[in-house]
């Protein structure tokens, strides 16, 4: 009985070898789990630093605001250029960084290359602050 079924053991191989053929198989299958596990691990990292990028950025942004009290909104020349420059000392491949009104919008992308699994990944993050006056009495 036990002979029979091993005799049926697909692969093609006697007996014997069937215990060698099942480890080489069990051992790709833990290889490729284990590369899923590493380079998703490295992908939820990638996405945390580029969100952490992405409000630190904003509010970069928001301490180099200068608000007019006259329109009510802020004047984004120097607070974009501060955002984009963080972002890009802080390692984004792209950023961009908007002013409206007294929100800033801060986009970060970091590039991300996997170890096990081909191809190349960008991973992007957004964050938003509110620009608030506070040297007003």
């Amino acid at each position: 009985m036990l002979t029979r079924r091993l005799a049926s053991i697909p692969l093609g191989l006697s007996p014997v070898d069937a215990p060698l053929g099942y480890t080489v198989i069990l051992m790709v299958v833990m290889f490729a789990v284990a590369g899923l596990v590493v380079d998703g691990g490295a992908m939820v990292t990638a996405h945390q630093q580029a969100d952490s990028i992405a409000r630190q950025a904003a509010r970069t942004a928001g301490q180099h605001l200068t608000l007019d009290p006259a329109r009510h909104a802020a004047v984004t020349a120097d607070g974009t250029a501060a955002g984009q420059a963080y972002a890009r000392d802080h390692g984004c491949e792209t950023s961009s960084v908007t002013v409206a009104g007294h929100t800033i919008t801060a986009t970060c992308s970091i590039r991300y290359d996997p170890l096990f699994i081909p191809g190349t990944y960008l991973a992007t993050r957004k964050a938003t602050a509110d620009a608030q006056n506070v040297n007003t009495p």
